[in-house]
């Protein structure tokens, strides 16, 4: 948490769970853009693209153990 007590993304006990979460929130993100990408500005289409290259979606994610 940080002093704001707002939560942080990337974190975890070790760094494979940091990443882990990291990745889901993004992928998170990206949903939530694809969701409304008829109604996004210019700059969060922008962020949708790079997301979609970047992430898969949560669905098609298994965690790796």
């Amino acid at each position: 948490m940080t002093c704001l007590s707002l939560k942080e993304y990337g974190l975890g006990s070790n760094v494979e769970a940091a990443v882990y979460d990291l990745l889901t929130s993004l992928s998170g993100y990206r949903e939530a853009l694809e969701a409304r990408k008829e109604r996004l500005s210019g700059s969060a289409l922008n962020e949708l693209e790079l997301l979609q290259g970047l992430t898969r979606r949560k669905d098609t994610i298994q965690r790796w153990t």
